[in-house]
């Protein structure tokens, strides 16, 4: 459900996501969403948590391999570009707000592959 999500959010942003749309390209009942997430909301920051905890894993495999340098590295550039939270609609930026929801950028499978790419063994 939350591939499918992150699809959704990708082609209309996160403004038009329906969790109506979420579930049918799930291929499950909406009833069966609604079990898992609550609310739209709740579902975004399931999909949120999940991208962290990838870049996550991904930076742990940097510092077993690399060293916890270039895993902070990595982590830092992912974060300050704000590829690992793009995918999903929410544009980290410096202020009173750590991050805003918006519609995610055109380039926002390029930030999926860059944050992934940021953390990956070189």
């Amino acid at each position: 459900m939350l591939a499918a999500a992150a699809d959704c959010v990708q082609r209309d942003g996160v403004r038009k996501l329906t969790m109506v749309d979420v579930a049918t390209m799930s291929a499950v009942a909406k009833a069966t969403l609604y079990n898992h997430f609550r609310t739209k909301n709740d579902l975004l920051a399931a999909l949120v948590e999940s991208r962290l905890v990838t870049l996550g894993e991904s930076c742990a495999d940097v510092a077993r391999e690399r060293g916890l340098q270039a895993a902070l590295e990595a982590a830092d550039a992912a974060l300050a570009g704000g590829a690992a939270l793009r995918t999903v609609g929410v544009d980290v930026a410096p202020g009173p707000s750590a991050a805003t929801v918006r519609s995610p950028a055109p380039a926002a499978s390029a930030a999926a592959a860059a944050s992934s790419a940021a953390c990956r063994p070189r």
